[in-house]
């Protein structure tokens, strides 16, 4: 990963290593029991694009700014990687189904 990584997550931009480090420590915190999971990858003919599809599943610990009840959640989502030619990671575009989720956790 470059120092100057950025993610883009539900269009919102994270710019640099450092900053995406807390970003994912941050979801840590929320998420208890957290599992991810790959559910397919691949990548372009190139090597510098991969794509994967994605599932989370854990505890809610206060995501999405709920009170911590330990209910079981789950997310999908998606994500592209863009790669330099000496394979570090530039940068990462993902979206999930956090919507979904958040109805799931405050039963709407």
């Amino acid at each position: 990963m470059v120092d100057d990584f950025v993610i883009t997550s539900s269009g919102e931009e994270i710019r640099s290593k450092d900053a995406f480090k807390q970003w994912v420590r941050e979801f840590q915190t929320r998420v208890s029991e957290l599992e991810f999971e790959i559910i397919e990858s691949f990548q372009n003919a190139e090597g510098n694009r991969v794509a994967s599809q994605w599932r989370v599943r854990g505890r809610n610990n206060g995501v999405f700014g709920l009170p911590s009840d330990q209910r079981p959640l789950e997310m999908t989502g998606t994500a592209v990687w863009a790669a330099s030619a000496d394979g570090k990671l530039l940068h990462n575009w993902v979206e999930r189904s956090a919507w979904k989720c958040y109805q799931r956790l405050t039963n709407r």
